[in-house]
């Protein structure tokens, strides 16, 4: 993301489940997957997950439960850039204890001996676009950080569970 203010390097989401929810397999372990972690850093896209046992059908929902987990230290981590006083500041975003549950519309239909994609986005500015990094705290060496307690981690999680879309 490139603006004047913000510009966001990394981003990296633990999950402790991910479920791909259809009317043929509502919750069924063949589309069930534990520990992920997803990272998205310059140009690069998380890996896709397969489900290569997922039964036919209609999918509506892709549920996931962010939290750390094994895989992933952090529930949410965002590393970048914001300007403050005229100077640009490194800065990190660092959630260890949210349980934040996404729920992800879909309509992808997969038919018998078929694959199907579905590709979902994260809306990454706005997980950020309200921060006021006038009052973000500033560390011995100066990085911009916003941890667990802090004021600005409220909406941070707040933003996620809606940032995410089918594209």
């Amino acid at each position: 993301m490139a603006t004047a203010d913000v510009e966001i390097t990394k981003v990296t989401i633990g999950a402790t489940t991910i479920r791909a929810i259809g009317d043929a397999a509502p919750g069924d372990v063949r589309t069930t997957r534990d520990k992920y972690q997803f990272e998205w850093r310059d140009n690069l896209s998380p890996i896709p997950l397969i489900f290569t046992s997922a039964p036919p059908g209609l999918y509506s929902r892709v549920d996931f439960q962010v939290n750390d987990s094994a895989v992933s230290a952090d529930a949410i981590n965002i590393i970048g850039h914001a300007r403050r006083g005229g100077m640009l500041l490194p800065f990190e975003i660092d959630n260890n204890n949210s349980e934040i549950p996404i729920d992800v519309g879909i309509n992808t239909v997969l038919a018998p001996r078929e694959v199907a994609m579905t590709t979902i986005e994260l809306d990454v500015a706005d997980l950020v676009d309200d921060i006021d990094w006038t009052t973000v705290t500033v560390t011995g060496d100066g990085r911009l950080y916003i941890t667990d307690g802090d004021p600005a981690m409220t909406n941070i999680v707040s933003n996620l569970a809606t940032a995410f879309t089918q594209r």
